[in-house]
Parts: structure tokens; sequence; C-alpha cells
């Protein structure tokens, strides 16, 4: 199969450039999901394709894996049945990542519960539970900031277990341990095996495009109807962003992307992500998608950022 490299052009949601302050927004009421609705704006961008380039996870903070023996999630519709089958897959594929293109040896990998995303749930902007499947997350924004280390290590929620987990304990203890920190975040097609995704695919921002100015701190509720609070960043818009998007995602196909970074200090150049419509392509089978995230534990400590 082959892709034309044409460049898209669609609009993607920012943040308001009027807003300054970080603000509380607890995702999953109804009122404070009008207030995000007004701090977005929609910002037509260039968005270009992904296959026409060669991208590497360390030196561009993304990467396109192919030939990944994903899971059939058509046959798993119990959440604890993708949890281990998710798990299965990527916790060795996050720890073989962190070994090849940085050169590192992780002692310790830890998955938290992926996220389960169809273009047919119910609309809504609650994202604290995606056991069931929640709609594409159309808001320019990266899911880590500058305080995530500290948050990560102090709140025991985040890391999806329960508090009388013993995996909680290594993970605690690992924490301890690491010199260093690296969240991969990984995204799967989870259609049938003869499906691609073709409506509201996923753009990523290259990260050497973000400047600082264009950071934008915002505090949370936490996932998987958990109480506690974090920060993500989202970002202002501005000419220098450089959007990539990969059409017809295949079954055993997979973007990684590196979430955070220990190494990052205050330098923080996330990797924005966001779904997008491109009215170019014919309304096809709806969007089904996976997201997980591994957290890479590891005794190397590095000063300079990626």
């Amino acid at each position: 199969m082959t892709f034309e490299s044409t460049t898209k052009l669609a609009p993607l949601n920012y943040i308001s450039p009027l807003v300054q302050e970080r603000i509380l927004i607890g995702l999953g009421s109804s009122s404070s999901a009008r207030t995000i609705q007004t701090l977005l704006v929609p910002k037509p961008k260039k968005i270009r394709n992904g296959r026409a380039s060669q991208f590497h996870l360390k030196e561009d903070g993304f990467e396109l894996l192919q030939g990944i023996s994903r899971p059939d999630y058509a046959t798993l519709q119990r959440p604890r049945d993708r949890f281990y089958a998710t798990r299965e897959l990527v916790v060795p594929l996050a720890t073989k990542l962190v070994r090849d293109r940085f050169g590192l040896t992780p002692f310790y990998a830890h998955f938290t519960p992926p996220y389960l995303r169809r273009q047919t749930a119910a609309s809504s902007l609650d994202t604290r539970d995606h056991s069931s499947g929640a709609t594409p997350h159309a808001m320019v924004h990266n899911d880590y900031a500058w305080d995530s280390y500290q948050n990560m290590k102090s709140i025991s929620d985040y890391f999806g277990l329960p508090r009388d987990s013993p995996r909680l304990g290594k993970v605690v203890q690992s924490f301890q341990r690491a010199g260093r920190v690296i969240v991969l975040q990984f995204w799967m097609n989870a259609q049938p095996e003869d499906t691609v995704i073709e409506n509201d695919t996923l753009a990523l921002c290259h990260p050497r495009s973000i400047q600082t100015p264009d950071l934008v701190a915002r505090r949370v509720t936490g996932y998987n109807n958990s109480q506690y609070e974090f920060t993500i960043l989202q970002a202002k818009d501005s000419p220098t962003h450089e959007w990539f998007y990969w059409p017809a995602l295949g079954f055993k196909e997979c973007l990684v992307w590196v979430g955070y970074d220990s190494a990052w200090g205050d330098d923080v150049k996330p990797c924005f992500h966001t779904s997008f419509h491109d009215s170019t392509v014919p309304k096809g089978r709806p969007r089904e998608s996976v997201e997980a995230r591994v957290i890479v534990f590891l005794d190397e400590k590095l000063q300079s950022r990626l």
C-alpha cells in the first residue's frame, strides 16, 4: 500500500490565548465540561503525512512501529481481559524500546490500565473512566507536566492499583531507587484485523516545534474514578508547531511517543497530541483505538534532555 505525502488542513482545538492562570477543571461535571468548551479555540493547522518521513523515538520523541503482534480487541470485551492482553504486549515492548533506542537498561516497568476510545461512545468530556470506552479526545494536550514525577511518587491511585495491592509496594520501591523515569505511550488500532483507522485519527506535534511560552499547565481530576488531582499540559497556538498524522493505521502498527522523561527537568518539550477530523476522508468505520502507558524505571541519571 502506498500513501500520498499530501498535507492535510484541519482544525485542532487549542487552549484560548486569554487563559493565563492554572485552573482546576473537574472533567466529570457538566458545568466543568461547559467551562472546558469555552477555553478551547479551533485553529486550522497543516498536518503532514508522517508516513512520508522516518522518525526515531529518542531524537524525535515519537515513532511508528510496524509488525507488532497486537491482541484482537474485538474479542476482548471485558476490561480485565483488555488489561492483561495489552500489558503482555506493551511492557516487553517498552523495555526493548528503551534498551534499543536509548541504550539504557530498565530495572522495572509498570503498566497502567489501557484507555479504550470508541467514536460511537456517548459524547462526553468525562475522562475519568475508560473501562467502557470514551470518545476520541479532540483537544491539544500532553498527559504529563513539570510536576509529574512528584505526582507519580506521591499518589498511589495514579498507578491503577488498589492500595492493598502487593504490586503497589514494588512501584513505590522503584521510585525510591530510580535515577530516571520515562513514560512511553502507545496508540493502537483496536478494530478488527482487516480494517484501518480512517476517521478521527491521531495527530502528533513534533517536540522540537514547541516553545516554553506555548505551554499552559492545567490541574485536572484523576482517571478511572479516582479522586486525586494532577497536572497536564495544554498548548497555545503557534505557527511553529509541526503536526503529523499516519493515515490508515493498521492492525499490526502502533504509534509510540515519550509522554514524560524526568531527565527533561524544567526544559519540558512534550509530544502534544489530539484527534482530528479529516473532511477529505469518506466516512467509514467508526474509530476504535487503545492507548496504553508504561512507566519505565532506570538507575541511570541523565542531566540533559532527550
